[in-house]
């Protein structure tokens, strides 16, 4: 297969994007977020995911720059014929195009089965198995960051394990294993293949353990449907057979039964009726008789009970008398409590008040001595100002004698000095040196006479005179250099002398004494003004009011003279303000505990006041019970002398209740015989027993009917299912299904012995691994040449059922795993792996297999770059088509130019 070219839209950041694939290498650059990874990412998912696909893979694909649906074109060639592919990404209607030049399109499911067909795979991967996709094609399109990861350490599936041991068994012929090896495998493998799929190993449609498999199912589904028509059957009949029981049932015994038990409740009825009409005679004389022996009874019962209640109620008014008294005595002795605790706190709040009056003395003359502290200190205050100020009016006066320099401008008379010093050593070096060593003649320089040993620089035209005869003009080398230095000379000196004329000093030293010693003058008086210098108005304002407050204070000790007249006769007072503070605490100390002593006696009077309170109000409760108590005497006195008067005494009471209830016992024992009759007669619910027989013979009436119009449905039903006679149809069922099963058993057998023979001559072959894996080690050692040693210089190993694994690489005479390699060197042997895979299965492709490597060689190093270009190089000339993209296709370029129309360059840029 080879790529031709493919046509983006709507794909990320590319809203139209054409790219030709060359025959042999492209190289497509471009910086990053030029696109490169997406069109990389936009083929793969044409060639392996469905049109009509959702989720992730093709949100990622969508556009957020270009409005519409991601649609892709890819032209290639295929098994010796060019086809056109036409994709788009819009979900559940997305839509897919598949032609072979010259003939009619394909497009749904059928192109998807078509293009998984020509790709080699099993099917093109829907939504919902996104999972699958990055292992499609996974060896041979390295995506972005994916350059350096070990293939084979990731499952067979990855890098199409089958495919890739027919391709060396193919290319290998006798080296891989003999003929009848061959014949051996390849007639198991027909065998297998006529009854499983290659790739999946899943029994093949139409095989004929597929059909003996289906076969089987539809004789278990006629057997099923068998048993169930004759299940049908069966129910029907007893249906039948029920219906018929029931009717025989109704007709002969329950309704029959009914009918006689109606007639014979109706008889019982008419009985019934005149004896509870003589029954109601005599209830009807018996209610007087009872309501009047009830009255007896309840009067005979009260009299009894006022008795019992008036001599209890007479005791507990004797006692309530007594609890009365001593109710009063109690309030009386709470009432005198009470006065004397308001007394005591009467004393105590008289003691709290005087000790509040000394406190306060004692702290207005404690304030009042510190007052007068404190206008001690402002007059010394007064006179330190003072001298502060005289100190301040000089430093200003020197202040404005100073020139006004500050530590800029020195910084700046400084530059100026150095810039004309650096000038001047400028010219010198410009100049003429002259030194006269030896002379027997005067020498003299512009008149100026030299002595041996004088050393004259000079930087303008001169003359020198040797003797009376020899008369040199000499100009100093430099040019307009010279010229220009002796300007800019002048300048800076001119600069500098109008600089030290405006601050009025004659050097930087000068300048500098004098900007420190103004500075001193601002610290010193900044330090002044901080400790009050410019405070004489806070201070007289401070004293006036401290004068003030000495006033109030002696008109406040002066009203409270007898209070401290009284405080001296106890101890004489303390004159400084420490003698008086510790006074005022002394005071304080008492105030607390005169306060809690008071605060004691309020607690006792409350309680006090508490007890009196609660002892009237049991005083109170008392006299209500005692009042209470004579109400109820006096009523029940009234209501027995009531009942005497009506019944007499007890014992003629008892005597009239004793005739009543023997004329009761008479009438409730008449009563009794005419309600054994009626029971006799058992009619308590014959009326609602003869309602239900009526209903049930009505309803058994009903269901007769309908039990006769369901047995002719049942009937009807029978003779339907019957006709096709379900046992023998069921035994029908049970042989075939017998017979396809030992059939389907037959040809499972024989497929897992092949299966079984497959694996032991699998095994039988285990031993010779190295027949495939040499091969492949060979094909990278070949791709890595300029890095390996001569001989053997990579390995790795061949298990049939787990593929191939331990790829290692010998670096300095040992061997080392693909973990343990740098990072440049696993991402070379990753791409040799790669390489040397897709020349073996190049054989089912046309020859051809593309190979994508997406920013797959990050190391810039120049060997190593070699090494990767001869990579390549090597796989263009094995017919491999490659596709290369990089940020920097600089170092590649060569190999495009010699490849001429083989290869190609594309560049995209950032958009």
């Amino acid at each position: 297969m080879r790529l031709l070219h493919c046509h983006l839209r709507h794909v990320r950041l590319h809203a139209d994007l054409a790219v030709s694939f060359a025959p042999g290498l492209t190289l497509i650059g471009g910086p990053n977020e030029a696109g490169k990874s997406t069109l990389v990412e936009a083929l793969h998912r044409t060639l392996f995911l469905r049109a009509a696909a959702t989720g992730a893979p093709v949100e990622q694909l969508r556009s957020r720059l270009h409005a519409g649906h991601p649609q892709v074109e890819l032209a290639f060639e295929a098994r010796g014929d060019r086809w056109q592919l036409a994709k788009r990404f819009s979900g559940g209607s997305g839509s897919v195009r598949l032609a072979r030049e010259g003939e009619a399109p394909l497009t749904g499911p059928a192109a998807e089965e078509r293009l998984a067909d020509l790709l080699g795979v099993r099917e093109i991967l829907g939504g919902s198995q996104k999972g699958q996709l990055p292992s499609r094609w996974a060896h041979l399109w390295v995506m972005q960051g994916r350059a350096g990861e070990d293939l084979l350490a990731r499952s067979a599936a990855a890098y199409d394990l089958d495919a890739l041991v027919a391709g060396l068994e193919q290319g290998g012929g006798a080296a891989l294993q003999s003929p009848l090896d061959q014949a051996v495998s390849g007639r198991i493998e027909e065998l297998l293949a006529e009854t499983f799929t290659p790739r999946s190993h899943e029994v093949r449609r139409g095989s004929q353990l597929f059909l003996a498999a289906r076969a089987e199912q539809e004789a278990r589904r006629s057997l099923e449907e068998a048993l169930e028509r004759l299940q049908a059957w069966e129910a029907a009949s007893d249906a039948l057979a029920a219906l018929e029981d029931r009717l025989e049932e109704i007709r002969e015994r329950a309704l029959p039964a009914l009918v006689a038990e109606r007639e014979r409740l109706r008889r019982n009825a008419l009985r019934a009726s005149e004896l509870d009409t003589a029954l109601r005679l005599r209830s009807g004389a018996l209610g007087p008789l009872l309501l009047q022996r009830k009255a007896l009874l309840a009067d005979q019962a009260e009299l009894g009970e006022l008795e019992r209640l008036l001599a209890d109620e007479q005791r507990r008014a004797e006692l309530l008398v007594r609890e009365r008294a001593a109710a009063a005595a109690a309030v009386a002795g709470a009432e005198q409590g009470l006065g004397e605790a308001r007394a005591t706190r009467e004393r105590l709040e008289r003691q709290r008040e005087e000790l509040i009056q000394r406190g306060q003395l004692v702290q207005r003359l404690s304030e009042q001595s510190r007052l007068e502290q404190e206008r001690s200190r402002l007059a010394c205050e007064r006179v330190a100002r003072a001298g502060r100020q005289r100190r301040l009016a000089e430093l200003e006066a020197r202040g404005r004698e100073l020139p006004p320099i500050a530590s800029a401008q020195v910084a700046e008379l400084r530059r100026a000095e150095q810039a004309v010093r650096e000038l001047t050593g400028r010219l010198e070096a410009l100049g003429t040196g002259v030194e006269l060593l030896a002379a027997d003649c005067p020498v003299r320089i512009d008149g100026v006479l030299l002595a041996p040993g004088d050393e004259r620089r000079l930087d303008e035209v001169f003359e020198l005179e040797v003797g009376q005869g020899v008369r040199l003009r000499i100009s100093p080398g430099g040019g307009q250099a010279l010229a220009e230095g002796r300007r800019q000379r002048d300048a800076a000196v001119q600069a500098l002398a109008a600089l030290r004329q405006q601050l009025g000093v004659a050097t930087a030293e000068a300048a500098e004494a004098v900007a420190r010693e103004r500075e001193a003058i601002g610290q010193e008086r900044a330090a002044l003004l901080a400790a009050g210098g410019d405070a004489g108005g806070a201070d007289a304002a401070a004293a006036q009011a401290l004068e003030e407050r000495l006033a109030a204070l002696a008109e406040e000790i002066a009203a409270q003279q007898e209070i401290r007249r009284v405080l001296e006769q106890e101890a004489p007072l303390p004159a400084d303000a420490e003698g008086l503070d510790r006074c005022h605490r002394a005071l304080q100390q008492t105030y607390r505990q005169q306060q809690a002593l008071l605060l004691a006696a309020e607690q006792e009077l409350r309680q006090r006041e508490q007890d009196l309170q609660r002892l009237r109000g049991e005083e109170a409760g008392v006299a209500e019970r005692q009042v209470a108590l004579e109400a109820g005497l006096r009523s029940r006195r009234e209501r027995q002398a009531r009942l005497l008067e009506q019944h007499g005494d007890l014992q003629a009471l008892g005597q009239a209740v004793e005739a009543l209830s023997r004329e009761v016992d008479g009438a409730q024992a008449e009563l009794a015989e005419l309600r054994q009759a009626l029971q006799a007669l058992g009619a308590g619910g014959d009326a609602e027993r003869l309602t239900a027989i009526d209903a049930e013979i009505g309803r058994l009436e009903s269901e007769q009917a309908v039990l006769l119009g369901e047995r002719g449905g049942a009937r009807e039903r029978c003779e339907r299912i019957g006709g096709e006679d379900p046992p023998a149809a069921v035994e029908r069922a049970r042989v075939a299904l017998e017979t396809v099963g030992e059939e389907q058993a037959a040809l499972q057998r024989r497929a897992d012995g092949l299966q079984l023979l497959r694996q032991l001559f699998g095994e039988a072959r285990a031993d010779l691994s190295s027949r495939y894996s040499e091969p492949l080690a060979r094909a990278i050692e070949s791709y890595l040449a300029p890095l390996l040693p001569a001989g053997r210089a990579c390995r790795l190993r061949y298990d049939p059922s787990g593929g191939f694994s331990g790829l290692e690489l010998q670096r300095g005479g040992e061997f080392f795993g693909f973990e343990a390699l740098s990072g440049g060197m696993r991402e070379q042997l990753a791409a040799a792996l790669r390489l040397s895979m897709a020349d073996v299965l190049r054989s089912g492709h046309d020859g051809c297999l593309p190979l994508v490597f997406d920013d797959a060689f990050t190391n810039a190093d120049p060997q190593r770059v070699a090494v990767v270009k001869r990579m390549l190089s090597t796989a263009v000339e094995r017919g491999l088509q490659v596709i290369l993209l990089t940020c920097d296709p600089g170092p590649y370029a060569d190999l495009v130019e010699a490849g001429g129309q083989s290869a190609g360059l594309v560049s995209l840029a950032r958009t």
